[in-house]
């Protein structure tokens, strides 16, 4: 488990740049080999928030982002979100994208 934690009293600016720190981990995960898979529940839920601000002892309002990492068991399928479909560009979900391409 990875959790990214934020320093007392972070601003609307330091936000940002802990968005920039969360996509350089994730990158550098995936340069590694390695997956990140986002546990969004351990930070939305106060409870579950609170018990992890315990555990890391910190205080759980500091809790920005949590993410399970591992070796993935095969390679991910590229994003569908852009699909070209004749002379016309879509935009799409995957499910939308494997129904185009059969």
């Amino acid at each position: 488990m990875l959790a990214l934690i934020a320093p007392p009293g972070l601003d609307a600016a330091g936000q940002v740049e802990f968005g920039r720190v969360l996509m350089r981990m994730w990158l550098t995960l995936h340069t590694a080999g390695l997956a990140a898979h986002p546990l969004s529940q351990l930070v939305d839920v106060a409870a579950t928030r609170g018990a992890l601000g315990t555990l890391l002892d910190v205080a759980p309002e500091r809790i920005v982002h949590v993410a399970r990492v591992g070796r993935p068991a095969a390679p991910a399928p590229r994003s569908a979100r852009r699909v070209r479909h004749g002379s016309r560009l879509l935009a799409v979900t995957p499910l939308d994208a494997m129904s185009l391409h059969p």
